[in-house]
């Protein structure tokens, strides 16, 4: 018997050792993802309220140790909030939409390797046009204003610096994954001065988008 504790303990040794060197420095996987986005702009100053759009990306995720992962990422985000307004017929709910481009660079602590990480790190969005769902929208009045139209709210901040966290789970070559995106800019200061009602408007985006992504 004394000599099978020792024998045990060896076994367990060199099958440490081996899953040791089994770890791969090299992984690195290209991912594409698509899914559900729910898009909003805090703010207190425009009648906004949060609506669902769609997300499509590519990216790239890498080990740097056992234990972390870094994710490069450039998603195409469609978003959607909805706005209140007072058209010909009276009140009506304009959906807006506003594409961007985002870039992220995301730190992964993996919990379960390959199986369940969370994410964090910043992100710079490009931004287009705040646009009506129906070109004969942007007449419409803003709730709330009196000289302010729809057409008046086209252009927003361009650049939106972000914040991200999120978590990812499941199984190679498919995962699921969940964002949250915070604003840092003041994505409603471009509207400020562009007439006299629009002064000191403040709002910053805030973003979840729940996503599948195929790993190969």
């Amino acid at each position: 018997m004394r000599h099978i504790f020792p024998l045990f303990v060896t076994i367990l040794l060199l099958n440490f050792s081996a899953s040791a060197q089994g770890y791969d420095r090299n992984y690195n996987k290209i991912g594409v993802s698509g899914g559900y986005l729910f898009s909003d702009i805090d703010t207190d100053d425009l009648p906004l309220s949060s609506s669902n759009g769609f997300t499509l990306g590519l990216e790239t995720r890498g080990s740097y140790s056992r234990t972390m992962d870094f994710i490069y990422a450039v998603t195409f985000y469609n978003q959607q909030v909805d706005l209140q307004t007072v058209g010909i017929n009276g009140d009506e709910l304009v959906s807006m939409s506003q594409q961007s481009v985002q870039l992220q660079f995301l730190a992964s602590y993996n919990i379960f390797r390959h199986h369940l990480s969370v994410e964090a790190g910043p992100a710079i969005a490009v931004q287009g046009k705040f646009k009506p769902g129906e070109d004969s929208q942007e007449n419409n009045l803003v709730a709330g204003y009196t000289l302010t139209r729809v057409e008046d709210l086209r252009n927003l901040s361009t650049i939106d610096f972000r914040l991200v966290g999120g978590l990812t789970f499941g199984i190679e070559p498919f995962r699921i994954s969940l964002l949250y995106m915070r604003g840092l800019t003041n994505t409603l200061n471009a509207l400020n001065g562009t007439n006299p009602e629009l002064d000191d408007l403040k709002g910053n985006n805030n973003l979840v988008a729940l996503r599948g992504i195929i790993y190969f």
